[in-house]
């Protein structure tokens, strides 16, 4: 959603103001590469047992896994000021993660110390400014700008199925701790 506040009737005779815009907008979405086949069981059948050929299982199963969720809020504010020779853009965002796919510990009886599942939850969150200036406007338009932009973002471990709060992301040999923020630990 979005409102054009220079549109408004408060702000018509303020002519030095040439945009002011909010901004927000909500959305939920998936990520669904998680690999291929990570729900089910596979076995290898390029194994020796004794001599003779056999198999052995290369995955444990999950029927349960599924798509990582995140929910988006972002909320901005565009301007534009002096005929367009000052414009910017300040936006907050958060993005909370749910059923992130970690690899958890199992019991090494299963023949294996690590399973994916849809265990773990982050949230994000951020400020991002940008802002440009156009010192002259000469007639050729496409004239001469300055242009930059700063941001700063945490991301926090909220939560871990694991009794110790602690889990391993995929593809990754670090230790995470839930509560600190992600890469802390």
């Amino acid at each position: 959603a979005s409102w054009h506040i220079t549109e408004e009737p408060f702000l018509q005779n303020l002519k030095a103001l040439d945009d002011l815009r909010l901004r927000a907008s909500y959305g939920t979405s998936g990520k669904a590469e998680i690999g291929d086949f990570p729900a089910l069981e596979l076995y290898s059948f390029n194994e020796n047992y004794l001599g003779q050929p056999g198999s052995a299982p290369t995955q444990i199963s999950n029927p349960d896994l599924g798509w990582e969720k995140s929910d988006n809020l972002n909320i901005g504010l565009d301007f534009a000021l002096l005929d367009r020779r000052i414009g910017g853009t300040v936006e907050w965002y958060r993005r909370i993660t749910k059923a992130l796919l970690l690899n958890t510990p199992v019991s090494a009886t299963t023949g294996f110390t690590t399973a994916l599942r849809n265990v773990g939850k982050m949230r994000n969150t951020g400020v991002e400014a940008t802002l440009s200036l156009v010192p002259f406007k000469p007639s050729n338009p496409s004239g001469f700008a300055l242009a930059g932009s700063a941001f700063r973002s945490q991301r926090w471990a909220v939560s871990s199925s694991d009794p110790a709060n602690t889990y391993r992301p995929v593809g990754s040999n670090r230790q995470e701790t839930s509560g600190l923020p992600y890469f802390s630990s």
